[in-house]
């Protein structure tokens, strides 16, 4: 509770000086819905921090991994899969665990020109080999900038600021929060699912192969996004 009012107040203030309505967040009812409180046992949290020249990352080493380690399905909802290591991490895994990875994410309506490039460079050997793609944007037309992993086996909630680009790896303030909460979980898992069950699988047969121009392009671009 100290940290999240320390935090949300730190929120308010940035909002509302970007032109946001102010809001009582000291009011602890507005922090997290009461459907998706685990009674009155409190729920296990803990906080990922990131800032610019930190040699490690922990907000993309847990999804590192989680990816390579994973007992079970995980999903991972994130807009900018960019990343250049952590496409050669996807390539290189079996594909037993390969299969029990699933990406949900934005291609069709995005607001950054590489996501489309960065997909049809990487995802079509990534597909092939088990891990599964789904553009929640081609039919409703939706961008979000959501970023929520979950964890099946252990029915955890991995959310926060933190992309999967180069930018927000290396040179961005990030913060995430693992979360432990059962009913929590499942809240989050229906809408994933209600955005999985209304988007569209993605397989290779979606991608093709770039022009060379297309990859220095991406190459180019890539490493200052």
């Amino acid at each position: 509770p100290y940290f999240g009012h320390k935090l949300n107040a730190i929120f308010a203030q940035q909002w509302f000086v970007l032109g946001g309505q102010p809001f009582d967040f000291q009011n602890t009812k507005n922090n997290f819905p009461s459907s998706m409180r685990s009674s009155d046992k409190p729920d296990m949290c803990a906080i990922f921090l990131t800032f610019p020249g930190n040699p490690v990352n922990p907000c993309y080493e847990y999804h590192v991994q989680l990816i390579q380690r994973c007992q079970q399905n995980i999903i991972i909802n994130n807009p900018y899969i960019l990343h250049e290591p952590l496409w050669h991490i996807l390539k290189h895994l079996p594909p037993r665990q390969c299969a029990k990875i699933h990406f949900v994410t934005c291609v069709d309506e995005t607001d950054h020109q590489l996501v489309p490039y960065s997909m049809n460079e990487h995802a079509g050997p990534v597909i092939q080999k088990g891990v599964k793609f789904t553009d929640y944007s081609t039919l409703c037309k939706r961008f979000s900038h959501w970023k929520v992993t979950l964890d099946s086996d252990t029915k955890t909630i991995f959310h926060g600021s933190s992309n999967l680009n180069t930018r927000s790896i290396l040179h961005d303030f990030e913060i995430n929060i693992l979360v432990k909460s059962e009913n929590a979980y499942q809240q989050v898992k229906q809408t994933l699912n209600m955005d999985i069950h209304t988007g569209k699988s993605l397989t290779e047969k979606d991608f093709t192969t770039h022009k060379l121009i297309d990859k220095i392009a991406v190459a180019t671009v890539a490493y200052f996004s």
